[in-house]
């Protein structure tokens, strides 16, 4: 077995605050249980104007704190608790082609499920070997599809197809060529 990987997602640097100020990345991780990581200066590349937050623990911890940042996100920006929003998730470019599937099946499974959009980004992050994908819907949907997609890389993980360093910022680390994949 691999290793537990962690959620990553942008998060816009005007929103940091509202999120995370005030003691609120420490209510955060306490009624979650998670452990959240608001990347510095030296941890994205210096083309990124979003901070990059990271959430580690169990699956439920995970979801629990994303629910908390997107209930916060949702109102701080005016989005009623039932409208549609956006969520921009992290994927390592080397597996985008799993979230995707054969012809587009998987990522057509996870829509249908959740009932969110997502867009995966064709081309990496500038200066990271990431890519973006765009989650829109509920803030349950975008739970449902964010928790389904690192599904997929919780098993490429579980398979040793993917490396803890694969969820950090390197700098002058480029995207790997994108392997085709099999389901598992």
């Amino acid at each position: 077995m691999g290793f537990t990987i962690p959620w990553r997602c942008l998060v816009p640097l005007d929103a940091v605050e509202t999120l995370f100020g005030d003691a609120g990345l420490e209510a955060c991780c306490r009624e979650s249980g998670a452990q959240i990581h608001v990347s510095a200066e030296d941890e994205a590349p210096q083309t990124l104007s979003d901070k990059i937050v990271t959430i580690s623990g169990s699956v439920p911890q995970k979801q629990d704190a994303c629910q908390r940042m997107l209930e916060n996100l949702w109102r701080s920006q005016g989005i009623p608790p039932d409208d549609d929003g956006l969520f921009v998730v992290i994927v390592p470019s080397s597996v985008v082609g799993a979230i995707i599937g054969p012809k587009g099946v998987k990522i057509k499974e996870i829509m249908q499920t959740s009932g969110a959009d997502i867009n995966m980004g064709r081309e990496a992050i500038i200066g990271m070997p990431d890519n973006p994908m765009v989650v829109s819907g509920t803030r349950e949907q975008i739970i449902v599809a964010t928790n389904m997609s690192m599904a997929v890389l919780q098993e490429f993980a579980d398979r040793d197809r993917l490396r803890e360093e694969d969820f950090r910022y390197i700098p002058g680390r480029t995207p790997a060529a994108r392997p085709s994949f099999r389901a598992p």
